[in-house]
């Protein structure tokens, strides 16, 4: 009897682990330093849109933003950063706004990070602050490649506003003009015409194009010109010119 009192409470021990385990949702991810780590849903999945949606590409790789690239983002883990946002509701919740609405640098007409409302959700964009908050670990997600004008595409999230092969059709939610409340489709004979030429093209990826002048809410294109490289730019804007 004793035998199978001690069993029961084995079993009953091992079972309270694994619900406090399963309702956490953890995830296995890796540490910068190879190590193996565990880190919640959100973080991993914050981790995965902050690669695939742009952010790596002005932030960069453990979010050291403009100290590690010149003209790039503002750093995520820098001590102003951590000063303007420390770890707290509020603060968390003034950082999903940013996302949600953008940023925009009125300097020579440059719209800098693009609002991703209607893109990504609430929770996509709590679970990238989340990423932040965890210290933007290296969860070996590969990062997209930069070595065509396809590749440069997916890696600058174009795909994620105008679709793959530039489609468009993806809704800007907050426009207040029916004609831009969805995201315009790229190349073809109406856009090439409309554009006249790639040199045109290669303007707005530079610049960047406010819609709204950048109301909160809406979606913009950032400018490009400030974080890709000059081959970057002509590779993207020959790939975009030459859809069908």
């Amino acid at each position: 009897m004793k035998v199978w009192r001690g069993s029961l409470l084995l079993i009953l021990f091992l079972s309270a682990i694994v619900i406090v385990a399963c309702s956490r949702g953890t995830v296995s991810g890796t540490s910068s330093s190879g190590e193996g780590v565990q880190y919640s849903a959100e973080v991993t999945n914050g981790g995965w849109f902050y690669v695939n949606y742009g952010c790596v590409q002005c932030h960069g790789l453990g979010g050291r933003g403009r100290d590690l690239m010149p003209a790039a983002g503002p750093s995520l883990v820098s001590t102003d950063f951590k000063k303007a946002f420390p770890k707290g509701p509020q603060f968390d919740s003034a950082l999903v706004q940013m996302i949600k609405n953008g940023a925009i640098i009125e300097k020579d007409g440059v719209a800098s990070m693009p609002a991703w409302n209607g893109i990504l959700t609430d929770e996509n964009m709590g679970d990238i602050v989340a990423y932040i908050r965890a210290g933007l670990p290296d969860l070996g997600l590969p990062i997209p490649g930069t070595r065509t004008g396809q590749e440069i595409y997916s890696s600058f999230a174009c795909s994620k506003c105008h679709g793959e092969l530039g489609v468009g059709g993806i809704r800007n939610i907050a426009a207040s003009n029916p004609e831009q409340r969805t995201i315009p489709k790229l190349g073809g004979a109406d856009f090439r015409g409309k554009f006249g030429s790639p040199a045109n093209v290669r303007a707005v990826i530079l610049h960047g194009s406010l819609v709204d002048q950048g109301r909160p809410g809406v979606v913009y294109m950032p400018a490009w010109g400030r974080i890709g490289t000059a081959e970057e730019i002509d590779r993207i804007v020959d790939y975009i010119w030459n859809f069908d």
